[in-house]
């Protein structure tokens, strides 16, 4: 495997105190991105009533699971946590203006590459995504934002540039680094509703 890290991941680390640093996701390995795959990046927004810390703390540790199974299944090959915050202008995938032209704030950055705007949506609609991974997400993220807390949405073709060469093997695998007991608890959820809706 190729060990490779960006100049943005050495900036964040530089950049981000050490609170937040301590629970920054910097993977070793980035996947390549196949041609014509589709990236979908959703700036999301924390409960007000929730501290940063403990937003990307839930975020990480307990979401990330979560999504892991459902995500394999549907053969999304790259989900990231972009651990930034910031503001902009609130955004509705695929339209040129932004919704409005004030500023909103967002708590991070999430990161799905799939081959195809069809296992998004099947994604999204699988009873797994409705039951469990919604729930969660009301947790955590302010649903009365614009855009139920994904304050802006970017979706598009990647068109890749550096990645692995033809003869490495990239194979999605769960390369979330957390607790392993979560791990399974969620893919056993998942396989359970997964068998029980799909057979």
């Amino acid at each position: 495997m190729h060990t490779q890290v960006t100049v943005l991941a050495a900036y964040a680390a530089v950049l981000i105190p050490a609170a937040l640093a301590a629970h920054m996701v910097v993977p070793n390995v980035t996947p390549s991105v196949a041609s014509n795959s589709m990236q979908m990046l959703s700036y999301i927004k924390r409960k007000s009533c929730m501290r940063r810390d403990d937003f990307l703390r839930h975020w990480f540790e307990v979401h990330a699971p979560i999504v892991a199974p459902l995500a394999l299944k549907f053969g999304i090959t790259g989900y990231s946590q972009i651990q930034a915050f910031g503001q902009i202008l609130p955004q509705n995938a695929g339209e040129d203006d932004p919704a409005s032209n004030e500023l909103t704030s967002f708590d991070g950055i999430a990161s799905f590459i799939y081959p195809n705007a069809s296992v998004l949506l099947d994604m999204l609609a699988h009873p797994y995504y409705t039951a469990v991974v919604a729930n969660d997400e009301a947790k955590f993220i302010d649903k009365k934002a614009h855009n139920g807390g994904q304050v802006a949405v970017y979706v598009a073709e990647v068109v890749p540039v550096v990645g692995y060469g033809k003869n490495d093997t990239a194979v999605a695998v769960d390369i979330w680094t957390g607790d392993e007991a979560t791990r399974e608890k969620y893919q056993a959820l998942f396989d359970e509703y997964d068998k029980r809706h799909f057979g």
